[in-house]
């Protein structure tokens, strides 16, 4: 998280892809990153949990295929 508080810094800086496993670490760069910080989800599988913890959209390989399902 230090690493990502450094880049929180940076006024260029507007969001973050978070492709690790734990689920709970895209909760803890929504709220490091505050309400207007984007997350955008990597791992397909994850794709639900993130949009209930509040990521703001997904980038993966199977979405173009599922568009119509979300």
């Amino acid at each position: 998280m230090s690493l990502f508080r450094r880049m929180l810094e940076n006024e260029k800086a507007a969001g973050i892809k978070c492709s690790s496993d734990p689920a709970q670490d895209i909760l803890r760069f929504k709220l490091t990153g505050g309400k207007d910080f984007l997350i955008f989800n990597g791992p397909d599988e994850y794709f639900i949990v993130g949009r209930l913890t509040g990521v703001g959209a997904g980038l993966g390989g199977t979405y173009g295929a599922t568009i119509k399902l979300y």
